[in-house]
Formats: structure tokens, sequence, C-alpha cells
């Protein structure tokens, strides 16, 4: 779901962050983290880090997006920020997750000697303290990992959703259905 922000924008050309605001402070923070950036950001304080013009946009709401992703770098925290709201993703979702997929793997020596710099910029965005907790729609199952009784947990948490969820995605056929195809002539 994609919605487009109303408000005006400073725009970061030259990929080196704005002069001030969010951009400036979580622009590097990001680089740092996973490398120089191919999708463009765009901050709660309307400044933006990244190419000018980008064909995928993430959107930070507010410092709990970048705090969910310091704690959970990679997919897990882009994906608690995207279900609480905290981003929103505008262009092509794989690419995006693309680029954010390294995470924390991509620490190199001089990133490491940058950290209490990138500390004193994670508490001056207001992103710093404990981890945030789980959106409720993740599923915390409890057990033996792969137990029956776990597994019947877990689906029935992801599937358990009503056929109001089943409407809207399915329709009103609320057919859902799966096919292999052979070779492409078959249709």
């Amino acid at each position: 779901m994609t919605q487009t922000l109303e408000r005006p924008r400073r725009v970061n050309r030259d990929m080196r962050g704005a002069s001030r605001g969010a951009a400036a402070v979580a622009g590097p923070l990001i680089e740092m983290l996973v490398g120089p950036a191919s999708v463009r950001f765009d901050f709660w304080d309307g400044t933006t880090w990244g190419p000018a013009k980008g064909d995928t946009t993430v959107r930070l709401r507010s410092a709990d997006a970048l705090r969910r992703f310091l704690w959970s770098p990679g997919e897990l925290g882009l994906g608690r920020a995207f279900v609480v709201g905290d981003i929103d993703i505008e262009g092509d979702i794989v690419e995006a997750i693309r680029v954010l997929r390294p995470g924390g793997q991509n620490l190199r020596a001089s990133a490491l000697r940058a950290l209490p710099r990138a500390a004193t910029a994670v508490r001056r965005l207001g992103a710093m303290g404990p981890p945030l907790p789980p959106p409720p729609e993740e599923a915390r199952p409890w057990g033996r990992r792969h137990s029956v009784q776990r597994d019947a947990e877990v689906i029935g948490h992801h599937y358990d959703v009503g056929n109001g969820f089943y409407e809207l995605v399915l329709g009103p056929s609320m057919t859902y259905s799966c096919a292999r195809f052979a070779d492409p002539a078959m249709s």
C-alpha cells in the first residue's frame, strides 16, 4: 500500500545529505550500514537522502523507523517498520529489500571507528532507546521448533484472520489457486 506524502521536501541532489535535518544525520548512518544509497530515503522532517531521482523511495515517517532498523537490521527491521506504518515504500519493493538486506553485515573497519559519532547522531534524531516491541501482528510462538503444536499455532496465526481479509485479497469469488506450468506454451 503506497501513500504519497503531501508536504514540501528539501531535496538532496548530491547524495551527501541536507545541510540540516534528519537526512544530514541519518543519511551517513544508512550509508555506513548498507553502503551507498541506490534508493531514495525521504525522512519525516521533509529532508531526503540518496539519488535525487529514483525509481524506488523508502519513506521514513518517524525516528522509530530508524530505531527498528538499528535494532533489527535488514529484512526483519524493515518488515516490522512497514507493518506498524513507520515506513512506506514507493516503487520497487524488491529493490528496497535488496538495498536494505545487508544490514549490519556491511560494517567495515572505517565504519566501526565511526560508531561513536553514529551513536551521537542516533541520539540527536530521537532514535536512541531500547528496542521497540514487535508489531502485534508478528507471531511469537512458544515451544520446540517445528513441533506439531507450535506449527499449528503459527499456521493459525497466519491464516485464521477472518473472511474480511480474504474477501479483500481474493475478491468476491473467494478463490485461491496455484498452478505450475511445465512450459510457457501451457495456459
